[in-house]
């Protein structure tokens, strides 16, 4: 008889800034993948009483201002340090954002902005968000399905390459490709179109410079469906300084998102722009991912009046999709190289 594993315990913050529904659904979600969840509060993370006891800590999505407010400083050595010496760290939406170096969120808006550094920097680079338009703190209604592609080794996809080159020629060629910044992919060969999440304000993952040399894209936010019907026709424009959001008949002029910048966007080895939705970091002895995206949230999470009919709809059509998503994610924190289910 083979003998019993003890469920292994993953601590979730809990506390101001962490919406209960995304603490609900990342509770159910560590348990369906053989993980013991610990709720936890800002004192708790800041009295180090469970990092002897658990193998990772989540941050949920919410909102990351009081995160920051509650555990600067202390709170945030003591994650750190839980990483660094062999611990891991998820954080969904707010909670990639607050893993990052510096945040930029709904720039330009003065009753949302939000520019800053935060203290964590597990992905040293920035996180830059809403990635699509309509994002609301009151309710729902910024919430969508999003496509989201991987590399896999060995597909090649020629069409989807040169599509990719020419819709960023025109600013590329303002910004010589350098080795700065350089980031790990797991092939060099193509982008092979996989899944659609739930995603309600999430960021795409920059890295404006900085040293990513130990960050790994592990899903970017596929371009080709830019203008479907789940993404409220946003329309990327290459190397134009705006962007154009159509809503029915009537279209406005939406504030500058600085991915359109080439300089801005990772690159692969073919020299393709890509929009990093995931991003997975190896920090220390440990490891980070940070992802502007929910796939912990599945259809029977969203199926009820508090969410839009047509995301109710899509999430049951692709729910078990988000289940590659999180297989990537959680091989890649428990240290295996991440691959394909």
């Amino acid at each position: 008889m083979a003998p019993k594993t003890t469920p292994r315990k993953v601590a979730v913050y809990s506390d101001a800034g962490a919406s209960p529904w995304c603490v609900g659904c990342t509770c159910n979600t560590l348990t369906l993948h053989s993980y013991t969840p610990v709720t936890l509060s800002s004192d708790d993370v800041i009295s180090g009483s469970w990092v002897r006891e658990c193998v990772g800590v989540v941050f949920p999505g919410g909102a990351d201002t009081p995160y920051h407010e509650k555990l600067k400083g202390a709170g945030n050595r003591v994650i750190r340090d839980f990483v660094e010496k062999g611990g891991w760290y998820l954080g969904i939406c707010a909670g990639g954002y607050y893993g990052s170096a510096h945040i930029e969120f709904s720039k330009g808006d003065p009753g949302m902005e939000i520019v800053a550094d935060r203290e964590l920097a597990f992905f040293p680079g920035t996180a830059v968000g809403p990635r699509y338009p309509g994002y609301s703190y009151l309710d729902n209604s910024g919430e969508r399905v999003v496509k989201l592609t991987q590399h896999q080794e060995g597909v090649v996809s020629t069409q989807h390459h040169e599509e990719a080159v020419s819709a960023h020629s025109a600013v590329t060629s303002q910004h010589p490709h350098s080795t700065a910044g350089s980031v790990k992919h797991r092939s060099s060969d193509s982008l092979l179109t996989l899944c659609n999440v739930y995603y309600n304000g999430g960021c795409s993952f920059l890295p404006r410079g900085a040293d990513v040399s130990n960050c790994e894209v592990l899903w970017v936010y596929d371009t080709q469906q830019e203008t479907s019907d789940n993404c409220s026709g946003r329309e990327l424009s290459s190397g134009s300084a705006s962007q154009k959001v159509s809503d029915g008949d009537s279209e406005t002029q939406g504030p500058e998102y600085v991915w359109h910048d080439a300089k801005d966007c990772w690159r692969d080895a073919k020299d393709c722009w890509r929009d990093a939705a995931v991003v997975g970091c190896r920090v220390g002895c440990g490891r980070a991912v940070l992802s502007g995206v929910h796939p912990e949230v599945g259809y029977d999470d969203v199926n009820n009046p508090l969410h839009l009919p047509s995301v109710i709809g899509q999430m049951k059509e692709c729910d078990k999709e988000r289940q590659r998503v999180l297989g990537s994610v959680f091989r890649f924190l428990e240290g295996s190289e991440p691959h394909l289910s």
